[in-house]
């Protein structure tokens, strides 16, 4: 979405790292212009998980692979048995399923 705002400023493609440093590294907020009002209402829009909403309206969604449906955790060894058994029932019933033997804590 950057590049792409970026591009409408007339940006080439090749400097898009560049240019994502210097606005890293600067205090570009601080600016006045239309690019800067831009980049604002993109970042408050990501703030507020509209995201997805502007790149659909600007058909710029991409189209995503086959998410997990499922999560199942074997949280302590004795029952990573009973894990699997859960994995295998949920595929055999279509659902796709991300399986978790390790005993670490959650990051979600």
């Amino acid at each position: 979405v950057l590049q792409e705002l970026l591009r409408k400023y007339g940006v080439p493609e090749n400097l898009f790292g560049r240019v994502c440093v210097i606005i890293d590294k600067t205090d570009v907020f601080g600016g006045a212009g239309e690019a800067v009002a831009d980049l604002k209402q993109l970042f408050s829009l990501a703030e507020k998980d509209l995201i997805d909403d502007l790149l659909n309206e600007k058909d710029l969604l991409p189209e995503l692979g086959q998410e997990v449906e499922n999560i199942v955790c074997a949280l302590d060894k004795d029952i990573q048995g009973a894990a699997a058994t859960v994995a295998t029932v949920l595929r055999i019933k279509g659902q796709t399923v991300d399986l978790e033997l390790e005993s670490k804590p959650l990051k979600w």
